[in-house]
C-alpha cells in the first residue's frame, strides 16, 4: 500500500507543479487572473482524479497478485535455458491469469522476435497450458526517440484451478539471448498479494 501512495503523491505533486508554473510564469507573461485560476483549477482536479486512479489501479494489482518473479533468462546461454518455479494456489474454481512477458536488458531494445514455450501444471502433475509462444517486438513510449524503445510484447493466459497446492510452472526459452522473464499470476480473490521488487 505504501508504494501505491507513494505513485499517487507523485502524480499529484507534478499537477501541483504544473499549477505553481502557470502562476509564476503567467505573471510574467502577463497572463490574466481568471485565465491563471482556470488552469490552476483544471491541473488540481485533473492531477487529483489521476492521483486516485493511479492509487487504486496499483493497489489492485498488488494485493491481487499470487506470485510475481523476474527470472535470469537466457543471455549467453546455448541450447535454451529451462526456467522453473513453484507457486502455492489458494483458491480453487476462480479464474487465475498467468503473465508472461520477455524482458530487455536495461538500456537496450528487443531486437528480434523470440520463441518460448509455456507448461503449468497442476499438484497431480497434470499439464494445464502447454504452448510455444512467439513474442513479437513492439514499440514502447512515446515522444522523441529518446524515450522510445522496442521491447516485447506480454502474453496472457486464464485458467481456473481445479485444486490448490503446489503449482509448477517450467519456461523453456527456445531463443537465445533473452535477458530476463517477467511472470505475474493473479487471483482476483487474494488481497494480501507482494509485487516483485520494482513494482
Amino acid at each position: 500500500m505504501a508504494t501505491s501512495l507513494l505513485l499517487a503523491a507523485i502524480v499529484l505533486g507534478i499537477a501541483l507543479l504544473s499549477a505553481w508554473a502557470v502562476i509564476h510564469f503567467g505573471r510574467k507573461a502577463g497572463q490574466s487572473e481568471a485565465k491563471q485560476r482556470a488552469l490552476v483549477a483544471m491541473f488540481v482536479l485533473g492531477g487529483a482524479c489521476l492521483s486516485v486512479f493511479a492509487f487504486l489501479a496499483d493497489f489492485e494489482l498488488r494485493r491481487t497478485t499470487l506470485f510475481e518473479e523476474i527470472l535470469e533468462g537466457s543471455a549467453g546461454v546455448y541450447g535454451g535455458a529451462v526456467l522453473e518455479r513453484r507457486f502455492q494456489v489458494e483458491h480453487e474454481r476462480v479464474p487465475h491469469e498467468l503473465m508472461v512477458v520477455p524482458k530487455p536488458a536495461p538500456g537496450e531494445d528487443a531486437r528480434a522476435p523470440v520463441v518460448i514455450g509455456i507448461a503449468l501444471r497442476d499438484p497431480a502433475g497434470q499439464p494445464v497450458i502447454e504452448e510455444t509462444r512467439r513474442f513479437e517486438t513492439r514499440i514502447e513510449g512515446t515522444g522523441s526517440s529518446v524515450s522510445r524503445r522496442r521491447v516485447w510484447e506480454a502474453s496472457f493466459w486464464t485458467f481456473s484451478p481445479a485444486t490448490t497446492g503446489t503449482w509448477d510452472l517450467r519456461l523453456t526459452l527456445e531463443t537465445e539471448g533473452i535477458p530476463a522473464v517477467h511472470v505475474r499470476v493473479e487471483d482476483p480473490e487474494k488481497r494480501d498479494g507482494v509485487r516483485a521488487p520494482g513494482y
